[in-house]
């Protein structure tokens, strides 16, 4: 009898280990998204020289990832003959067991 209770015990431990791990991945998943859409984010905008409709942009992600996530975007005039554009993504991760709500930004240039 207490070799059950023992192996049972531990197999309880493995799937709330399970559970927590498999929790931590998914918000390091949306991590990974944030910074490929931000990546794509960017490719887009120099591939269009700076034309891209940010407005389009914003209302695919609030479809996808919901109106805690937004793209915005400054235009700088550093050189005459080059325009540089600071695009800024902020999004929030969630850890679902565990509750933790964080945001989060990423920033880079366009050029």
């Amino acid at each position: 009898m207490k070799n059950l209770y023992e192996h049972m015990v531990t197999a309880m431990v493995m799937v709330l280990l399970m559970f927590a791990f498999t929790s931590i991945m998914v918000g390091e998943m949306q991590v990974v998204n944030a910074r490929r859409l931000f990546t794509s984010a960017v490719n887009t905008i120099q591939s269009s020289y700076y034309t891209a409709n940010v407005d389009s942009m914003n209302d695919k992600i609030h479809e996808v990832f919901g109106d805690t996530w937004n793209l915005s975007v400054e235009g700088y005039d550093t050189v005459e003959t080059r325009k540089d554009v600071k695009v800024k993504l902020t999004y929030t991760v969630t850890v679902p067991i565990f509750g933790i709500v964080k945001d989060g930004t990423i920033e880079g240039y366009a050029r």
